[in-house]
Order: structure tokens, then C-alpha cells, then sequence
């Protein structure tokens, strides 16, 4: 069986994050008008590109198994992050040579939860490279079809 991957759905997923980029974090938030935590950030734009149900909540670790792994990282594909276990998720929104960077909601954390918390804490959607942190898990890819 062959596999075949949906660069298009792909890119408009990178896209709708990039327009995500400087809203606020919040602690548990999963809309633009407060701000979003990573996993809510993540279910945003998979909603909106239609590749989640309008209906539903998921963490960065329940959206961990949802897709198959990868060892090739490519534009939308999502990076997770823990020490042994998910804790953060970003989505890849560029591959230069061995350079990965993501769109990710960072910065924050459990106190976050306001915006003035996040002003503070310097907490926002941001495009930061992967390698600045050491405790990367895998990578998996929404878009793979069958």
C-alpha cells in the first residue's frame, strides 16, 4: 500500500498558524480572543482546516497517538516534547537542511492565566527552531494518507 501525503492540506495548516503568531499564551486556553495553551493552539488549526471535529478537546498527549510517527519532519507535521512523557506540542512550519522550526504557544505555564500574565512572562504564539530545546520525543504527520 502506498502512501501519499497531503502537502496542500499541509500548508494550510502552516498557514492558519503563522496568522496565530504573537496572540497570547494561556494556561488550558484554546481560543484567539484569550489565548491558547500548545494543545489548544494545535486543535485550533486542525479544526479549522477540518482535520479534527468541530466538537472535542485534546491534549498534547491524547494528540500524540492520533498519527503515525515520523522520522522525517516536514511542514505541518506536529514535534513533541517531555522528559519521558508528552508534555508540549508545536507544528512544523519549515525543514532547512537539519533545521526545524515550529510555530509553537510557549512561554507560559500553569500561572499563565491571563493576558497580562502572559505580557509578563513574555508568553505568545511564537516560531522558534526545535533544537533550543533538548527534550524533543518525536515528530508525527496529520497528513499522510493511505
Amino acid at each position: 500500500m502506498e502512501t501519499k501525503r497531503n502537502d496542500k492540506l499541509a500548508s494550510l495548516a502552516v498557514d492558519t498558524a503563522q496568522k496565530m503568531i504573537n496572540l497570547p499564551y494561556r494556561w488550558g486556553g484554546d481560543n484567539p480572543m484569550n489565548g491558547f495553551d500548545c494543545s489548544g493552539l494545535v486543535v485550533e488549526v486542525f479544526k479549522a482546516i477540518g482535520l479534527l471535529p468541530h466538537k472535542g478537546d485534546w491534549g498534547a498527549a491524547v494528540l500524540s497517538t492520533k498519527w503515525p510517527k515520523t522520522t522525517e519532519p516536514k511542514p505541518g507535521c506536529l514535534v513533541f516534547f517531555g522528559a519521558g512523557k508528552v508534555a508540549h506540542v508545536g507544528i512544523v512550519e519549515a525543514v532547512f537542511d537539519d533545521r526545524v522550526i515550529m510555530i509553537e504557544a510557549g512561554g507560559g505555564g500553569s500561572t499563565t492565566t491571563t493576558t497580562a500574565a502572559a505580557a509578563k512572562q513574555r508568553a505568545y504564539i511564537m516560531r522558534r527552531p526545535v533544537d533550543r530545546r533538548k527534550d524533543v520525543l518525536f515528530y508525527t504527520d496529520p497528513f499522510l494518507e493511505v
